[in-house]
Order: C-alpha cells, then sequence, then structure tokens
C-alpha cells in the first residue's frame, strides 16, 4: 500500500513538472522602460507571431508551386473475356507536361505572395509600435499623475488638520472646517480616481504589448524621459512623401502579387499536355509492344476566360487601393506634422514661459513661510495650486509624446 501511495505522489509531481514546462509563464515586468516594452513586442506579440507563421507558410507555397504534377501509374488491359486468355494487358505511366507558362507563373505569383506577408508584418509593427508609445505615454502620464494627486491629498489632509485646530482656538469658523473637509474629500475622490486611472493604464499597455499571461506593474521611464529630444530637434518641416512607407510598401506588394494572379490566370488558359507511355502484353500473339498517347483538353466548357477577368478586376482593385493609400498617408502626414508642431509650441510656452513664473511664485511663498510672513496653511494652499499646474504640464506632455509617436508612424519610422 505504501508503495503504490509512493507511486502515485511520484506520478502527481511528474505531471505537475511537465505541465509547467509546456505552460511558462510571463513573469511581471516592473520599471518598464519604453525601449525594454518595443524589444518585449518585438520578440512576443501574437500579431507579429502570427504573421511570422504566415509568412513560412507563403514560402513553403513557393516551394510547391515550381513543382510539376505527380505522374499518374496506369493499368489497363483490353479484349479480355472470362472464358479466354487472349486480351492485351498495359501498364505505364502518364503525366502532364505544362506548356503555357503555368510553372514559372505559379512560383512567381507564390513569391509575391510571400513577399506580401513579409511587407504586411512590417506594417503591423508599425501599427504595433505606434499602439505601445501611445500606451506608454498614457500610462506614464497616469503614473506621474497619481502621484501628484497623493501629494495633493496628503496636503488636504494637512490644510483639513490645521483648520480644527484652529477652530480650537478659536481662530476659524464652522465653515471654513467645513471647505477644509470638502477639500479633504474630494482630494481623497480624485487620488483613487487618478489610481484607478493608472491601473487602466497599466492595464491597457499589457495588450498592447501582447502579454497574455505576464503584467506591468510600474514603468521606469517619465513622460519627459519617453521622449526622444534629438529626433524632436530635428523636426523643422514637413517631410516629402516616402515611397518606403510600410502602409504604402504593403500596397504596392498587393498590387504586385494581383498582377502575377492575372499571369497566372492567363497561362492557365493554355492546357497541359497529357502524354502517356504503356507497355503492352499481347497473349494472343505472344509478343510485346509499346503504346504512345498524347491527350489535350478542349477548352469547351471551361475557357478560363472568366478567372482571367476576375483576376484583372482584382488587380485594378488593387491599385486602386495603392492610390488611395498614398492619398491617406500625404493626408496623415500633414494632420500629425501640425499636431506635433502645436504640441511643441505649446511645450516650448510650459518650459520658457509658464514653469518659470510658476517656480517664482512658489519659492516666494516659501521664502515668506520661512520668514514667517505667511501661515503654513497659506504656504499649502500655494503648494496646492502649483501642484495643480504640474498636472496640467503632465497633460501637455503626455498629448506631446503621442503627437511624436502618430508622426512617427506617419513618417513610417
Amino acid at each position: 500500500m505504501k508503495k503504490q501511495i509512493f507511486l502515485v505522489c511520484l506520478w502527481m509531481v511528474w505531471s505537475a513538472a511537465i505541465l509547467s514546462a509546456q505552460e511558462p509563464t510571463q513573469a511581471p515586468a516592473e520599471n518598464l522602460s519604453l525601449q525594454d516594452a518595443i524589444a518585449l513586442a518585438e520578440q512576443k506579440h501574437p500579431g507579429l507571431l502570427e504573421l511570422e507563421a504566415q509568412s513560412q507558410s507563403a514560402w513553403a507555397r513557393v516551394k510547391e508551386a515550381s513543382a510539376w504534377d505527380n505522374p499518374e501509374l496506369l493499368l489497363k488491359t483490353e479484349g479480355n473475356t472470362f472464358s479466354s486468355e487472349s486480351g492485351d494487358y498495359m501498364v505505364g505511366l502518364g503525366q502532364s507536361i505544362p506548356i503555357g507558362g503555368r510553372i514559372s507563373k505559379a512560383r512567381e505569383a507564390a513569391e509575391r505572395e510571400a513577399d506580401l506577408s513579409v511587407r504586411a508584418k512590417n506594417l503591423r509593427l508599425l501599427e504595433i509600435l505606434g499602439k505601445i508609445r501611445a500606451s506608454y505615454a498614457t500610462a506614464a502620464f497616469q503614473q506621474e499623475a497619481f502621484k501628484v494627486r497623493d501629494t495633493l491629498q496628503q496636503e488636504a489632509l494637512e490644510l483639513h488638520r490645521i483648520a480644527d485646530a484652529r477652530r480650537e482656538l478659536g481662530h476659524a469658523s464652522a465653515d471654513e472646517v467645513a471647505a477644509a473637509a470638502l477639500q479633504k474629500l474630494e482630494a481623497q475622490a480624485e487620488a483613487e480616481r487618478a489610481e484607478s486611472l493608472y491601473r487602466d493604464a497599466l492595464s491597457d499597455l499589457r495588450v498592447a504589448l501582447g502579454l497574455q499571461d505576464g503584467q506591468v506593474l510600474s514603468l521606469a521611464d517619465s513622460l519627459e524621459n519617453s521622449l526622444s529630444l534629438a529626433e524632436l530637434d530635428s523636426i523643422a518641416e514637413l517631410p516629402s512623401g516616402d515611397s518606403e512607407h510600410p502602409a504604402l510598401s504593403e500596397a504596392e506588394a498587393q498590387s504586385a502579387w494581383r498582377e502575377s494572379l492575372l499571369a497566372l490566370a492567363k497561362a492557365k488558359r493554355i492546357p497541359d499536355i497529357n502524354v502517356e507511355i504503356l507497355y503492352r502484353r499481347m497473349e494472343s500473339e505472344r509478343k510485346d509492344g509499346v503504346d504512345l498517347g498524347i491527350g489535350i483538353p478542349l477548352p469547351i466548357f471551361n475557357s478560363g476566360r472568366a478567372q482571367v477577368e476576375a483576376a484583372r478586376s482584382d488587380l485594378e482593385a488593387a491599385r486602386q487601393r495603392e492610390r488611395l493609400t498614398a492619398l491617406e498617408l500625404d493626408r496623415r502626414r500633414e494632420n500629425a506634422y501640425r499636431s506635433l508642431k502645436l504640441a511643441l509650441s505649446n511645450e516650448q510656452r510650459w518650459k520658457k514661459e509658464i514653469l518659470p513664473a510658476l517656480g517664482t511664485i512658489l519659492q516666494t511663498r516659501e521664502n515668506l513661510y520661512a520668514a514667517g510672513d505667511i501661515s503654513q496653511e497659506t504656504l499649502l494652499k500655494a503648494r496646492s495650486a502649483a501642484a495643480e499646474y504640474r498636472l496640467a504640464r503632465l497633460e501637455s506632455l503626455r498629448e506631446l509624446l503621442i503627437a511624436f509617436s502618430e508622426y512617427k508612424t506617419a513618417v513610417g519610422n
């Protein structure tokens, strides 16, 4: 009995080890930087893995397209009866021979399809990176906004404590205490809301990264650290249209693939020739012989004209889509450039005008408090007002980062 229990326990441990090896889990991402997030998505994003599998499948079809049809083993008998052994017996091979270039056209179409899958993957990668940058910007904003809201909550608690103390000394009225209490409750509610928005932003970032099992716990980069200042400084004018944009490249590959399918449809209108060669044994004459045969399909019921017309229509649709993609890219590039220049102008206003003025006001309040000219309550109110400005500054940075992300996607970076 003890041996059976031991064997059962051993089997359970072995099964658990096998299951854990087959189902690896993604470790939680803590202090995740933007570059690490991009690298993680490039390696494990399901959308990219899906297109990679489709690309491998397309290249496998390239090999198959180059092959001829398999030969046919033929076994025949002629002139045989149940009471006689004077019939003929034949054995041989049959092979279809393409004479219209169908094999080369099929290979070209398969190669174009494989190239299309590669360009589709590049386009998907561009779209994924854009979503990651935007999601990271929102998550970084919510992370810093949550810290600011938590600070405001602590200051509101302190203001309420000061108001209670002043009321006990007879220096504050009941409505002042009530106002401080309302401010405290409002600050608590805003802090809870900011925390919830921060958790939601981390969840959205996890989805953008394609993480199925793992989760994002915190971010390493602030909003300012997420910005590439060198790239921002290099943006001076609207870039011209680039034919290397993944979206246009994918549309061009789609047109090229449809063009190769049209050529294949035309080649298929020329039917293959069927050649047969058989060894014949003539029992009645005790002789051997060889039979040769050639079969040519007659395109009476299906001439292939409909397939050619369908392929020609698909090609025209792909070319129109290519033109439309080029127009949409121009419009998207112009809109993204204007939005980015507006966000950059707003950022310069914050740096050169608003932040210095805010720093001067706050420093003046700090100096007055140190000299004993104002109360701690007045100082805390000034800090709270400055914190609201910091939140507005964070929102400005978030808009700049999202505009920059959209610009990079619009220009194909």
